[in-house]
């Protein structure tokens, strides 16, 4: 089961950079210890595929994170959390940053491609291309239960998307793979299979009523 209000499955903000670092670790840990989990590598949970116009980095987001996030933002209550944490399947939860190298600083939609202008390209990221993106665990194609393009109104370079599925226990998993073709620049097949090894083996959070103050 996922978070009852989608509010509480991307709330990035000190999240993304605490993909810097990652070693194996099994035991329960209290929130610190799991931020300090994964500031140790990125490797085993973000990937970059590049094609001859655009790069795709996507990163997955384990669920435990933003349980932690959304605690600390006082918008889950430690009984959501706890009950979010008890359900037998867990969210997977992925953030999709595209740039294009050739473009530089500039905002990516400003790039030219074919015959389309920047307000289709923008409608493209923000409502098509969730068609585009697949998502497969142990083989099985998985819709998206969740789907956001955050807009930055020209202030970065890269484009960022949020998507979600509905998953099973991540001890569960022999495979988890993301198939991406985007149609607007490059329209290249990028997959991308993340290390089910590591996943199966993520440490767990303490119960909240040990950690939560």
């Amino acid at each position: 089961m996922y978070c009852k209000s989608l509010k509480y499955r991307f709330l990035y903000l000190g999240l993304i950079p605490l993909f810097c670092g990652f070693t194996m670790f099994c035991d329960r840990l209290n929130p610190e210890e799991y931020r300090s989990f994964m500031r140790k590598n990125k490797s085993n949970l973000q990937h970059v595929s590049e094609g001859d116009i655009s790069k795709y980095k996507v990163s997955f987001i384990p669920q435990e994170l933003t349980i932690i996030n959304a605690l600390d933002k006082e918008v889950m209550s430690p009984k959501e959390a706890e009950n979010s944490l008890d359900q037998k399947n867990q969210d997977f939860n992925f953030l999709l940053q595209i740039t294009v190298p050739e473009n530089g600083r500039k905002e990516f939609l400003t790039y030219p491609s074919g015959d389309t202008d920047y307000k289709s390209r923008l409608l493209y990221y923000s409502f098509d291309m969730k068609n585009d993106i697949k998502v497969y665990i142990n083989g099985k194609e998985i819709p998206l239960n969740y789907y956001q393009f955050e807009r930055d109104f020209g202030l970065s370079a890269q484009g960022t998307i949020s998507f979600s599925v509905e998953g099973i226990p991540y001890r569960k998993i022999d495979l988890l793979e993301i198939q991406i073709k985007d149609e607007v620049y490059g329209r290249e097949l990028h997959e991308i299979v993340f290390d089910a090894d590591f996943i199966q083996n993520l440490p767990e959070l303490k119960s909240i009523k040990k950690w939560k103050k």
